[in-house]
C-alpha cells in the first residue's frame, strides 16, 4: 500500500518536476545566430512543455511548434485551440494572423514560394473567404506596433544575457517575443495593400459623390456598398473632420453590416 501510495505521489509530481527544468541556452542566440538558436530552443523547450490547462497549452504548443519550423504540426494546433473555444461563426477565427503565417512559410519550406508571396497567397484565399462582418473584425489582428514588439524581443533577450541554462518559464517567454516579432516583421509591410485588394473585391466605392442642396450646392460624400448588392437601404453620417481614414472607416463599418454607407 505504501509503495502504491509512493507511486501516486511520484506520479502527481511529475508535470511540476517537468515544468521545473531548465532549458539549456543554444550557441549563437545573441546577434546574428538568433536564427538558426531559436529553432533549436524551441524543440528543446517542447520536449519538456507540459500544462494542465488544455487551451493554455495549445497557445504556447503552437508557438514553439511554428518556431521550430513545424509548421503543419502548429497548424494542427491552432486548429485544436478553436475547436475547443468553439466560437460563434460570427467570431473571426483565432489566431488568424498567425494561421496566415505558418501556411506562408509551409509554403515557403515545400514549394520554394517567396515568404511575402505565399504570405499574399494565403491572406487572399483565407482572409478573402471570410464574410464582410467577420472579415472587418479580423483586421484588428494584423495590426500592431513592430517597435514595440522588437523591444520585447530585446529585453527578453537582454534577461538572459550570458547565461547558460534558463528556467522553462523564461525560455517559454523568449520562444513567444521572437515568434511574435518575427511573424509581424513579415507581414505588417504587407498588410495594407493586401487589405486594400481585399476592400476592392468586397466593396464598390464613390469617393466624389455630390449630393445637391437647394441652394445649388453641392455636399461631397464617400459612398461604400457591398459589391454587386441589388439597392440597398442607406446610412447616412455627417462629420466635422476632413479626416479620410474616419470616413472610410466608418463607411466601410456600414457596408460590411449590408447598407450602403454613407459619410458627408
Amino acid at each position: 500500500m505504501r509503495r502504491l501510495l509512493g507511486l501516486l505521489l511520484v506520479t502527481l509530481a511529475w508535470p511540476a518536476f517537468v515544468q521545473a527544468q531548465d532549458i539549456r541556452v543554444p550557441a549563437g542566440l545573441h546577434g546574428d545566430g538568433i536564427d538558426r538558436a531559436m529553432p533549436v530552443l524551441a524543440r528543446e523547450v517542447k520536449a519538456v512543455y507540459r500544462d494542465d490547462d488544455r487551451q493554455r497549452y495549445l497557445g504556447t504548443l503552437f508557438r514553439l511548434q511554428l518556431v521550430a519550423g513545424q509548421y503543419p504540426q502548429a497548424l494542427e494546433s491552432i486548429h485544436a485551440i478553436r475547436a475547443l473555444r468553439n466560437d460563434g461563426a460570427s467570431q473571426p477565427p483565432l489566431y488568424l494572423q498567425y494561421e496566415l503565417y505558418v501556411r506562408a512559410k509551409d509554403a515557403q519550406v515545400k514549394r520554394g514560394t517567396q515568404l511575402g508571396q505565399a504570405w499574399r497567397e494565403a491572406f487572399a484565399r483565407h482572409f478573402g473567404g471570410l464574410d464582410d462582418k467577420v472579415a472587418l473584425q479580423a483586421e484588428f489582428g494584423f495590426g500592431g506596433f513592430l517597435p514595440r514588439m522588437r523591444g520585447d524581443l530585446d529585453a527578453a533577450l537582454k534577461k538572459i544575457e550570458g547565461r547558460k541554462r534558463l528556467p522553462l518559464t523564461e525560455a517559454i517567454e523568449l520562444v513567444r517575443a521572437y515568434q511574435v516579432h518575427a511573424a509581424y516583421a513579415t507581414f505588417l509591410p504587407l498588410f495594407d495593400a493586401a487589405l486594400k485588394d481585399d476592400d476592392a473585391r468586397r466593396y464598390a466605392v464613390d469617393r466624389n459623390a455630390l449630393v445637391p442642396t437647394p441652394d445649388d450646392a453641392g455636399i461631397s460624400t464617400l459612398v461604400v456598398r457591398p459589391a454587386k448588392a441589388p439597392p440597398l437601404p442607406a446610412l447616412l453620417t455627417f462629420t466635422i473632420y476632413a479626416n479620410d481614414d474616419w470616413a472610410w472607416a466608418d463607411a466601410k463599418k456600414m457596408a460590411a453590416h449590408g447598407y450602403a454607407g454613407v459619410v458627408a
